[in-house]
């Protein structure tokens, strides 16, 4: 019994003599917002611009060309002068709220984006494979940082764009939820003589709900749920002879 007490005893001592030490590990976001070579898109700019897909970052990152062969799928992504060497390997990442996304996914439409940022260089490699010359990350609205509704339309003769968002706070410091919408319709300008339908027509749309409840401080479960749907035709193939006959809708 003696040796027992002594030796809790001496356990106590020691213990109290320890210094304290913090283990952390880095987190997604802060790597992404420390990263000292990167360019940031933000809601304005992207509002202002119309940009309606991942495919139109090209216009606002130097050196970034991303564009569908023949499909949205598995498509061509280029970040300074370079690219993957097959449809699977990319030299560019790309992540949602920090959930990476499929190589075959790259091309995607907008919906509640609150920022865009193209992180360059080898600080891709941080976040996994596939990003061994930058990565793009995606931050989506958050309903955390307070209540949000938005309704945009847009329409044309070759194109009609209806986006919808919300996000609200149901329980003070609790539950919060989000919801948002987009529906994209490309008219086409190039007519198929035989049939009178447009060949380069094609439409998307895009839904995502989230709920976020906090059952005590400094604890948050979240659950989200998105659907995106693609029907496009971008690109074809005809013969010189099919190509003769093709005729350019006039919208005068």
């Amino acid at each position: 019994m003696s040796k027992f007490l002594l030796l809790a005893l001496c356990f106590i001592v020691y213990g109290e003599n320890l210094d304290e030490v913090k283990i952390g590990t880095p987190e997604y976001r802060t790597q992404a917002e420390a990263s000292q070579s990167s360019s940031i898109l933000k809601e304005e700019q992207i509002y202002k611009s119309l940009i309606s897909s991942t495919s139109s970052f090209s216009s606002f990152f130097p050196n970034l060309k991303i564009y569908a062969q023949g499909s949205d799928t598995f498509p061509m992504i280029t970040l300074r002068g370079v690219s993957g060497a097959d449809y699977y390997s990319y030299v560019l990442g790309l992540y949602i709220d920090g959930v990476p996304q499929s190589p075959n996914f790259m091309i995607q439409t907008l919906g509640d984006v609150e920022n865009v940022r193209l992180i360059k260089g080898a600080e891709g490699l941080f976040y996994g494979e596939n990003a061994s010359l930058g990565l793009l990350e995606i931050t989506t609205k958050s309903p955390l940082k307070g209540n949000y509704a938005n309704l945009s339309l847009s329409a044309s003769f070759l194109h009609e764009d209806v986006q919808t968002s919300i996000g609200w706070n149901l329980l003070p410091s609790k539950l919060w939820f989000k919801v948002n919408g987009r529906y994209i319709r490309d008219n086409g300008f190039i007519k198929d003589p035989q049939s009178g339908k447009m060949l380069n027509s094609g439409e998307s749309a895009l839904v995502g709900v989230g709920v976020y409840y906090m059952p005590i401080e400094q604890f948050l479960l979240s659950l989200q749920y998105n659907h995106h749907y693609v029907y496009t035709h971008k690109d074809f193939f005809l013969s010189k002879s099919q190509f003769d006959s093709l005729s350019l809708e006039s919208f005068e």
